[in-house]
């Protein structure tokens, strides 16, 4: 519909008001997950990324059920035509992982 944003996420649509929430399994990184924090960047557009946890996140809390982590829901008003990068860093089986979740563009 015109005038309504949407963000793009592997080949999904959410309207701009929605807020995705993104779940990592982490069963192949070695079981149940542990110190858990999430992050968001805006990419820059010359290759590089720019902290946007604050806007992204305003509540960093995750929640862990078994091998799955539920990150916070994204915030995504006010973020037309910016590219996002959502990531996870937590620990499984013996060692720290920083996963890239998720990468979409807040479309106009």
């Amino acid at each position: 519909m015109a005038g309504e944003e949407f963000v793009i996420s592997s080949g999904r649509e959410f309207r701009i008001t929605e807020k995705p929430a993104f779940s990592l399994d982490t069963t192949l990184r070695g079981g149940t997950p542990a110190s858990v924090s999430v992050t968001a960047s805006y990419s820059d557009g010359a290759g590089g990324w720019t902290d946007a946890t604050a806007d992204v996140y305003p509540s960093t809390s995750t929640s862990v059920s078994g091998n799955v982590i539920t990150m916070p829901q994204a915030v995504l008003t006010g973020q037309s035509g910016r590219v996002v990068r959502c990531c996870c860093k937590y620990t499984a089986g013996g060692s720290v992982w920083d996963d890239v979740v998720c990468v979409f563009e807040v479309m106009a």
